[in-house]
């Protein structure tokens, strides 16, 4: 999830970069955030910029489907094992990680 949400609205195919560019414009001359000056420009219904914000990751089912090294999953692990202080099962520790 790199790049600014203009960005990302426009590699999701949500907007096209001229509505960004006009939208940009708007939001510069009456102030706000990007997402109202684009819903005001009937770019974006509100149930969509919701909906673009509010997505759910798929769960990750392999160590590599994370995108994190090994050594920090288990220095994170640790810690979290410590925080339950020695005393732990699989489940609390699988829903804190």
């Amino acid at each position: 999830m790199s790049g600014t949400i203009g960005e990302r609205l426009i590699s999701e195919g949500v907007i096209s970069a001229a509505q960004l560019a006009q939208a940009m414009v708007r939001q510069k001359q009456e102030g706000g955030d990007l997402g109202q000056a684009l819903m005001g420009l009937g770019f974006l219904a509100s149930c969509q910029l919701r909906q673009f914000f509010e997505t759910v990751p798929q769960v990750p089912v392999k160590i590599a489907d994370t995108g994190l090294s090994e050594a920090f999953l288990t220095d994170l692990l640790l810690k979290a094992a410590y925080m339950e202080s020695g005393a732990f099962t699989l489940q609390p520790l699988a829903t804190t990680l």
